[in-house]
């Protein structure tokens, strides 16, 4: 049963009927407390129940006591939530966001910055510790977000729950669920994307064909001396004429270019910028231009730090060869062929493969050179992949560069910089490059998404005498 601290703040009970004993675990834990052990890699409370079975509790930290309610029921591990702190670790602090208890966009704020990083160090130096012989690495410094804690994120997706809710609204999902969690505001995100929010609200209640609509995206265009907002509404049929007249009048109020993604096809509603669809944003070493459904780092001031110390460890002189796997569009490219003798850039994507063209052009760097590949297959089929270079750098998506990393006799790097969103595959990666005769020289954790348990890193290997 629900205890009454529930009942007074509206809890209501899972569908999904629990054991008899979990709801017996559940009375014990909120008669005695809960003691927290750790956190896990998504940033829960590890606890154990009497039996020893592992409860992940979301809002707890390591040291504490704490009440919760126990969520969902599974056969090795349960999931529950604190709904109150007997006793408080030193390194809680209190939310800046009215929604963090509901909306599941953060799952840090009740800790204390400084100690974010100290977690999200030891998240990558487990998976280390899992997949590797190296143990107790150094870590550098890392790339923090403490001097831009909120008003960080230059894009967002915003969902829309289902037509047959009480009221149309915009939000994020729920903290282990899929429920959207209504917002009127998100700290996190840049002021003028925070701004918009609730007047896209309004907006979106005059819609009578509201169960068409997918989500809304919020994207922050830096093309122009003056920020702009870009935004994307996904919809599954082209808008009706009153709302078209709606969209133009929200769009000529705010000053935004508003686009329709109808999957297959897009259409600009409203165009403020010169050309709509496409966005921009800038470097200290340079102006680069991106399509608005393609990847950008979200984070500008850790982009741009991240760059740096990208440049940094490898110390340049100026006459490498540097091919760079994973490209993009050239966020990586351009500040490296302006530093180095020549780069290759590789990338997937044919559509990233021609903007990062055109962004090497615009910027003068007639010694970068973009290529599109597959590189999913075997790496030593492609004419890049079959002969020595002076760098290697690596920026792959969450599966990591297992198939570029385990043979490099080829191409024979002397040094490696791999930017990673995921230590599991990074550490895996390591592991295997290791084997092959390099050895780590840095590596550092880096905070792109502030207040949320995502961790991104960065290793420098050089390879041995």
């Amino acid at each position: 049963m629900p205890s009454l601290l529930d009942r007074r703040k509206g809890f209501r009970p899972q569908k999904k009927k629990l054991s008899q004993q979990a709801l017996q675990t559940a009375v014990v834990g909120e008669q005695q407390g809960w003691q927290i052990l750790r956190l896990n890699h998504d940033g829960r409370g590890v606890a154990k129940n009497v039996n020893g079975k592992t409860v992940f509790v979301t809002n707890a930290l390591p040291g504490e006591s704490v009440r919760i309610r126990i969520d969902q029921n599974h056969s090795r591990f349960d999931e529950a939530t604190a709904v109150e702190v007997l006793k408080a670790s030193a390194q809680r602090t209190e939310p800046f966001c009215p929604h963090y208890q509901s909306c599941g966009g953060c799952q840090l704020q009740h800790l204390h910055y400084a100690e974010q990083m100290n977690y999200k160090e030891q998240v990558l130096r487990e998976q280390l510790d899992h997949y590797s012989a190296l143990k107790n690495v150094t870590f550098s410094a890392p790339v923090s977000c403490a001097q831009q804690q909120q008003g960080y994120r230059r894009r967002a997706r915003l969902s829309i729950p289902a037509p047959n809710s009480a009221a149309p609204y915009l939000g994020f999902r729920g903290k282990g669920s899929q429920r959207v969690v209504a917002i009127e505001q998100c700290a996190v995100l840049h002021p003028l994307l925070n701004a918009l929010i609730k007047p896209l609200q309004d907006l979106i209640a005059h819609f009578p064909k509201r169960h068409t609509l997918g989500h809304v995206e919020l994207q922050l265009n830096e093309h122009n001396e003056q920020n702009t907002v870009t935004i994307i509404i996904r919809t599954l049929k082209p808008f009706l004429p009153n709302e078209r007249e709606l969209i133009e009048e929200f769009a000529a109020q705010h000053g935004c270019d508003v686009i329709a993604d109808y999957g297959d096809s897009v259409e600009v509603l409203h165009a403020h910028s010169a050309a709509p669809l496409e966005l921009g944003y800038k470097l200290k070493q340079a102006q680069l231009t991106f399509g608005f459904n393609e990847f950008v780092q979200v984070n500008p001031f850790v982009n741009q730090a991240m760059i740096d110390q990208a440049l940094d460890w490898l110390n340049l002189s100026g006459n490498e060869y540097v091919l760079e796997l994973f490209a993009g569009f050239g966020n990586f490219s351009i500040p490296l062929a302006q530093s180095t003798k020549a780069v290759v850039a590789v990338e997937v994507a044919s559509a990233q493969v021609q903007r990062g063209q055109q962004n090497a052009a615009a910027n003068g760097c007639r010694n970068l050179e973009f290529l599109q590949a597959d590189l999913s297959q075997p790496f030593r089929q492609f004419p890049f992949g079959q002969k020595p270079v002076d760098v290697l750098f690596l920026d792959p998506p969450r599966a990591g560069a297992l198939e570029v990393v385990e043979d490099l006799s080829t191409i024979q790097p002397s040094r490696i910089l791999y930017v990673s969103c995921n230590p599991a595959t990074l550490a895996r990666d390591i592991a295997t490059m290791v084997e092959q005769g390099y050895s780590l020289e840095k590596i550092c954790v880096m905070d792109m998404f502030a207040h949320t348990s995502h961790t991104e890193a960065m290793a420098l290997l050089h390879r041995n005498p």
